[in-house]
């Protein structure tokens, strides 16, 4: 019934243990003017990985890594001058199996914006 339902579920949740990713990258930013563009697709299932050693940007809300995850990462970046890099990388990331009851992982979708500049010297 409903208890072995739950059960193949659980079974089925807890037995991933694949994770992979695909993605590309435009043009390449080497001196003033330069930009790149960047994109990937990324799946990570819940006994892929240790959850401590995934990507905490990728991960749900907070500093953690998480497991249990699916979703996009893309970027670009401009030279301003020869040394000085500006970049946006941004993250669409969602749970895999969002009623799953999977340990380090969040069932909270995470649209991450992140902007730096880099110095090279």
């Amino acid at each position: 019934g409903e208890i072995d339902a739950t059960r193949a579920a659980l079974s089925e949740v807890h037995s991933g243990d694949d994770a992979w990713g695909i993605g590309f990258k435009l043009n390449k930013a080497k001196k003033k003017g330069d930009w790149e563009a960047s994109y990937g697709y990324y799946s990570i299932e819940p006994n892929a990985t240790v959850a401590a050693f995934s990507d905490s940007d990728f991960g749900g809300p907070g500093t953690q890594g998480f497991t249990n995850r699916v979703g996009h990462k893309f970027g670009v970046s401009f030279f301003l001058a020869d040394s000085i890099t500006a970049n946006y990388t941004g993250y669409l990331v969602r749970p895999l199996h969002p009623s799953a009851l999977v340990a380090n992982s969040t069932n909270e979708d995470v649209f991450r914006n992140q902007f730096d500049i880099v110095y090279k010297f």
